[in-house]
């Protein structure tokens, strides 16, 4: 189309309206049309299917807020996280999966034998973590209410299995240049390599970390590496979950999260509407 349309400008017998016409006609009939008709058909596309299915967890924390049935629909929780809170964690790339673990170890061929950590597409009770402090246990029922800031160094402590999130330096399953990351401990005990820091995208100094529209990373402390997942799947021992991995590279696009559910009884809930 350029091409003819440079032929048409070039052609000195013809005059400068035909080249005009010919130009509003093909951006009208091949760019504007098209648009306004994927646009519309988009726009029908959500007026039919509002309501929550099986595949919610394949969407967004902010799209699953306006499906019918869906949790995070109308929903009210408190607006900031605090330590002791039970969480989910929702990796932000499309499709990304909620961070999840469960009681099965990586095979002895697989770096450490430790549990296993992946994501996971749909909701589950085993996707569910309590945040602490990296010094200290954390109990949400007792004590002043603390907020988790930008910077903070935090540990995750897996709700099912009470073992920490970990990452130490055996190579992960499937991404060889990548770290492997497990949970460890017992009763939510580990050591220092359960330690991360997590970081708000454009956040500032000690800002504090929002339900669901912060956007954040965890660094690993001791290795400086973030916690990452993408589509990769894990082989059968994995049940063909979604590998999650520590990435050295800090500047990788999958290393982002959200916290999309936030349980603390002790704060107020708001409404998603309010912000």
């Amino acid at each position: 189309t350029i091409a003819d349309l440079w032929e048409l400008y070039g052609n000195l017998s013809n005059p400068l309206s035909l080249v005009v016409k010919h130009l509003l006609a093909r951006s009208l009939c091949l760019i504007a049309l098209p648009l306004i008709l994927y646009m519309t058909f988009f726009w029908i596309h959500l007026k039919v299917l509002y309501k929550s299915g099986n595949g919610d967890g394949f969407f967004s924390s902010a799209f699953q807020s306006q499906l019918e049935g869906n949790s995070l629909y109308n929903a009210s929780m408190p607006r900031y996280i605090a330590y002791g809170a039970v969480v989910t964690l929702k990796n932000h790339r499309t499709g990304g999966g909620y961070l999840h673990s469960h009681w099965h170890l990586y095979p002895e061929t697989v770096g450490a034998k430790q549990q296993q950590v992946t994501t996971y597409s749909h909701k589950d009770d085993n996707n569910k973590w309590r945040i602490k402090k990296y010094d200290k246990e954390s109990n949400a029922d007792d004590g002043d209410i603390e907020f988790v800031k930008n910077g903070d160094l935090i540990r995750l402590e897996h709700l099912v299995t009470t073992r920490n999130l970990h990452s130490h330096k055996e190579l992960a399953p499937v991404t060889k240049k990548h770290f492997q990351v497990t949970c460890y401990g017992d009763n939510g005990t580990g050591d220092a390599n359960d330690v991360f820091k997590i970081e708000i995208t454009g956040g500032r100094e000690e800002q504090m970390v929002e339900t669901v529209t912060s956007k954040v990373k965890l660094v690993h402390y001791l290795m400086n590496c973030a916690l990452h997942s993408h589509s990769k799947q894990l082989p059968k021992w994995g049940f063909e979950q979604m590998e999650v991995s520590c990435s050295p590279n800090l500047l990788n696009a999958n290393i982002f999260w959200n916290f999309e559910d936030n349980h603390f009884p002790r704060l107020p809930n708001v409404s998603f509407e309010v912000y």
